[in-house]
């Protein structure tokens, strides 16, 4: 096993459209990385807190085809902790992957 890296990629005013899912799904087909784990969460303007895995959501379509061992990693206090740094009327993707590029050290 590679390296596993975390992030959490930000969308302002929760305006996800989806135009990462392609750029994710090139790094995963050229073995670049594989993904792990995927949650999306999201804040409204009341503050209210949501979150979604790719087969959840509409929006997220752009995702399902993604070769990926998707869930279990990412654990509710990590949702937690990336909605409290999120503004209201925004959201973000929390992405689990591991280096493919990296396992040969």
């Amino acid at each position: 096993m590679g390296p596993v890296e975390y992030i959490i990629v930000g969308f302002p005013g929760n305006k996800f459209n989806g135009r990462i899912a392609p750029e994710l799904e090139a790094l995963v087909e050229s073995g670049t990385v594989r993904i792990l784990d995927l949650i999306f969460v999201g804040k409204d303007a009341d503050g209210s807190v949501v979150n979604f895995e790719i087969d959840q959501l509409d929006a997220l379509a752009g995702f399902a085809a993604l070769d990926a061992d998707v869930g279990g990693l990412i654990s509710p206090e990590d949702i937690e902790y990336a909605a409290e740094a999120l503004e209201p009327d925004s959201s973000a993707a929390l992405l689990i992957w591991e280096d493919l590029w990296a396992a040969p050290f």
